[in-house]
Protein backbone atom coordinates (compact mmCIF):
# COMPACT_ATOMS: atom_id res chain seq x y z
CA UNK A 1 0.00 0.00 0.00
CA UNK A 2 2.95 2.12 1.09
CA UNK A 3 4.16 1.67 -2.62
CA UNK A 4 1.33 2.13 -4.14
CA UNK A 5 0.86 6.25 -2.22
CA UNK A 6 4.70 6.78 -3.09
CA UNK A 7 3.82 5.67 -6.78
CA UNK A 8 0.43 7.59 -6.75
CA UNK A 9 2.47 10.40 -5.55
CA UNK A 10 5.49 10.49 -7.66
CA UNK A 11 3.01 9.90 -10.77
CA UNK A 12 0.88 13.36 -9.59
CA UNK A 13 4.38 15.06 -8.90
CA UNK A 14 5.59 14.60 -12.84
CA UNK A 15 2.15 15.46 -14.06
CA UNK A 16 2.12 18.96 -12.27
CA UNK A 17 6.04 19.04 -13.30
CA UNK A 18 4.92 18.15 -17.01
CA UNK A 19 1.32 20.97 -16.59
CA UNK A 20 4.17 23.58 -15.29
CA UNK A 21 6.76 22.66 -18.53
CA UNK A 22 3.79 22.65 -20.78
CA UNK A 23 2.77 26.51 -19.47
CA UNK A 24 6.00 27.98 -19.75
CA UNK A 25 6.86 27.32 -23.35
CA UNK A 26 2.57 28.48 -24.19
CA UNK A 27 2.98 31.25 -26.83
CA UNK A 28 3.74 34.77 -25.19
CA UNK A 29 1.48 38.00 -26.15
CA UNK A 30 3.84 41.28 -27.29
CA UNK A 31 2.00 44.59 -27.66
CA UNK A 32 2.88 47.47 -28.23
CA UNK A 33 0.51 51.22 -28.94
CA UNK A 34 1.08 54.02 -31.24
CA UNK A 35 -0.56 57.26 -32.68
CA UNK A 36 -0.65 57.22 -36.25
CA UNK A 37 -2.77 59.46 -38.27
CA UNK A 38 -4.56 61.01 -35.34
CA UNK A 39 -5.59 57.41 -34.28
CA UNK A 40 -4.55 54.65 -31.37
CA UNK A 41 -3.23 51.94 -33.05
CA UNK A 42 -2.43 48.47 -30.99
CA UNK A 43 -0.15 45.89 -32.30
CA UNK A 44 0.09 42.57 -31.26
CA UNK A 45 2.36 39.35 -31.74
CA UNK A 46 1.72 36.22 -30.91
CA UNK A 47 3.74 32.87 -30.47
CA UNK A 48 7.63 34.55 -31.16
CA UNK A 49 10.14 35.39 -28.43
CA UNK A 50 10.13 38.34 -26.96
CA UNK A 51 13.63 39.65 -29.20
CA UNK A 52 11.62 38.65 -32.53
CA UNK A 53 8.30 40.08 -31.65
CA UNK A 54 10.47 43.27 -30.27
CA UNK A 55 12.15 43.27 -34.23
CA UNK A 56 8.70 43.25 -35.35
CA UNK A 57 6.67 45.85 -33.92
CA UNK A 58 9.86 47.89 -34.31
CA UNK A 59 9.65 47.51 -38.32
CA UNK A 60 6.03 47.73 -38.26
CA UNK A 61 5.52 51.50 -36.24
CA UNK A 62 8.89 52.87 -38.00
CA UNK A 63 6.72 52.34 -41.51
CA UNK A 64 3.20 53.70 -39.68
CA UNK A 65 5.67 56.87 -38.65
CA UNK A 66 7.47 57.04 -42.51
CA UNK A 67 3.48 56.77 -43.77
CA UNK A 68 2.44 59.63 -41.11
CA UNK A 69 5.12 62.00 -41.95
CA UNK A 70 4.86 61.06 -46.08
CA UNK A 71 0.90 61.32 -45.82
CA UNK A 72 -0.20 63.56 -43.17
CA UNK A 73 -3.39 65.77 -44.01
CA UNK A 74 -1.36 68.85 -41.87
CA UNK A 75 1.56 68.29 -40.28
CA UNK A 76 4.48 68.50 -42.73
CA UNK A 77 4.67 66.44 -45.32
CA UNK A 78 5.08 65.13 -49.02
CA UNK A 79 1.17 65.55 -48.95
CA UNK A 80 1.06 69.18 -47.46
CA UNK A 81 3.73 70.20 -50.14
CA UNK A 82 1.43 69.03 -52.67
CA UNK A 83 -1.37 71.17 -51.52
CA UNK A 84 0.50 73.88 -51.42
CA UNK A 85 1.54 74.10 -54.89
CA UNK A 86 -1.99 73.81 -55.97
CA UNK A 87 -3.02 76.51 -53.53
CA UNK A 88 -0.09 78.47 -55.62
CA UNK A 89 -1.85 77.88 -58.39
CA UNK A 90 0.83 75.37 -59.64
CA UNK A 91 -0.22 73.16 -62.56
CA UNK A 92 2.38 70.45 -62.82
CA UNK A 93 3.51 68.94 -59.38
CA UNK A 94 6.26 65.96 -58.83
CA UNK A 95 5.26 63.20 -56.73
CA UNK A 96 6.42 60.56 -55.86
CA UNK A 97 5.30 57.12 -56.71
CA UNK A 98 3.62 55.77 -53.31
CA UNK A 99 1.70 59.31 -53.99
CA UNK A 100 0.44 58.67 -57.21
CA UNK A 101 -1.03 55.12 -56.00
CA UNK A 102 -2.91 56.35 -53.50
CA UNK A 103 -3.82 59.51 -55.40
CA UNK A 104 -5.08 57.75 -57.95
CA UNK A 105 -7.08 55.03 -56.00
CA UNK A 106 -8.19 57.79 -54.13
CA UNK A 107 -9.85 58.72 -57.32
CA UNK A 108 -11.34 55.71 -58.13
CA UNK A 109 -12.85 55.33 -55.24
CA UNK A 110 -15.02 58.31 -55.44
CA UNK A 111 -15.75 57.96 -58.55
CA UNK A 112 -17.87 54.45 -57.53
CA UNK A 113 -18.85 56.13 -54.78
CA UNK A 114 -20.49 59.28 -57.14
CA UNK A 115 -18.48 61.70 -54.94
CA UNK A 116 -20.09 60.88 -51.88
CA UNK A 117 -16.36 59.96 -50.76
CA UNK A 118 -14.28 63.02 -51.94
CA UNK A 119 -10.65 63.19 -50.92
CA UNK A 120 -10.34 66.54 -52.80
CA UNK A 121 -12.42 68.42 -50.09
CA UNK A 122 -9.60 69.48 -47.72
CA UNK A 123 -9.87 72.88 -47.84
CA UNK A 124 -13.76 72.51 -46.57
CA UNK A 125 -12.21 70.33 -43.91
CA UNK A 126 -9.45 72.86 -42.61
CA UNK A 127 -12.48 75.52 -42.55
CA UNK A 128 -14.11 73.98 -39.95
CA UNK A 129 -11.56 73.33 -38.09
CA UNK A 130 -10.75 69.31 -38.21
CA UNK A 131 -6.70 70.39 -39.41
CA UNK A 132 -5.58 70.30 -35.83
CA UNK A 133 -4.31 67.44 -33.36
CA UNK A 134 -6.69 69.16 -30.57
CA UNK A 135 -10.26 69.85 -32.68
CA UNK A 136 -11.67 73.12 -31.24
CA UNK A 137 -15.38 73.84 -32.70
CA UNK A 138 -14.76 76.86 -34.95
CA UNK A 139 -17.52 78.74 -37.38
CA UNK A 140 -15.81 78.97 -41.05
CA UNK A 141 -16.05 82.41 -42.52
CA UNK A 142 -18.75 82.58 -44.77
CA UNK A 143 -17.16 83.89 -47.85
CA UNK A 144 -14.32 81.46 -47.72
CA UNK A 145 -16.75 78.68 -46.72
CA UNK A 146 -19.09 79.67 -49.96
CA UNK A 147 -16.05 79.89 -52.15
CA UNK A 148 -15.01 76.28 -51.33
CA UNK A 149 -18.16 75.03 -52.01
CA UNK A 150 -18.13 76.46 -55.22
CA UNK A 151 -15.24 75.32 -56.30
CA UNK A 152 -16.56 72.05 -56.47
CA UNK A 153 -12.93 70.19 -56.46
CA UNK A 154 -12.72 66.91 -56.90
CA UNK A 155 -10.28 64.21 -57.20
CA UNK A 156 -11.41 63.49 -61.33
CA UNK A 157 -9.37 67.18 -61.59
CA UNK A 158 -6.30 65.35 -60.82
CA UNK A 159 -4.60 64.70 -64.01
CA UNK A 160 -1.67 62.07 -63.19
CA UNK A 161 0.41 61.99 -66.23
CA UNK A 162 3.53 59.42 -66.29
CA UNK A 163 4.85 60.36 -69.73
CA UNK A 164 5.82 63.36 -67.23
CA UNK A 165 8.50 62.01 -65.32
CA UNK A 166 11.30 64.61 -64.64
CA UNK A 167 14.77 64.25 -66.24
CA UNK A 168 16.98 61.41 -64.22
CA UNK A 169 14.24 60.59 -61.70
CA UNK A 170 11.50 58.23 -63.15
CA UNK A 171 10.18 57.16 -59.98
CA UNK A 172 8.18 61.12 -59.94
CA UNK A 173 5.82 62.09 -61.75
CA UNK A 174 3.49 65.05 -62.43
CA UNK A 175 -0.04 65.72 -61.30
CA UNK A 176 -1.90 68.65 -63.07
CA UNK A 177 -4.67 70.06 -60.83
CA UNK A 178 -7.20 72.08 -62.30
CA UNK A 179 -9.10 73.36 -59.51
CA UNK A 180 -8.34 75.12 -56.13
CA UNK A 181 -8.74 71.74 -54.23
CA UNK A 182 -7.10 70.46 -51.37
CA UNK A 183 -6.26 66.53 -50.88
CA UNK A 184 -7.72 66.03 -47.20
CA UNK A 185 -8.42 61.75 -46.57
CA UNK A 186 -5.51 59.45 -48.45
CA UNK A 187 -4.65 58.79 -44.67
CA UNK A 188 -7.48 56.52 -45.33
CA UNK A 189 -6.26 54.08 -48.35
CA UNK A 190 -2.52 54.65 -47.13
CA UNK A 191 -3.96 52.72 -43.40
CA UNK A 192 -5.53 50.33 -45.42
CA UNK A 193 -2.67 49.54 -47.80
CA UNK A 194 -0.72 46.33 -46.50
CA UNK A 195 3.37 47.03 -46.78
CA UNK A 196 5.29 44.47 -47.32
CA UNK A 197 8.08 44.30 -44.23
CA UNK A 198 11.71 42.70 -44.07
CA UNK A 199 11.20 38.97 -43.62
CA UNK A 200 12.62 37.47 -40.33
CA UNK A 201 13.31 33.75 -39.31
CA UNK A 202 11.95 33.20 -42.98
CA UNK A 203 8.26 34.46 -41.71
CA UNK A 204 7.01 37.49 -43.82
CA UNK A 205 6.40 40.57 -41.16
CA UNK A 206 3.50 43.02 -42.24
CA UNK A 207 1.50 45.95 -41.05
CA UNK A 208 -1.96 46.66 -42.61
Amino acid sequence: MRRLRAALALAASLVVLLLLAGCSKAPQLHQREAYVFGTRVELSVWGESADTAKQALAAVLAEFDRLHHALHAWQPSELTALNAAIARGEKEIAVSQELTFILTDAAAIAARSDQLFNPAIGTLVGLWGFHSDEFKPVLPDTAALAAAVKAQPRMSDLVIDDACSPPGRPDRRKSLWDKAGTVNDTERPAANNRHPLPREGGRGLGAW
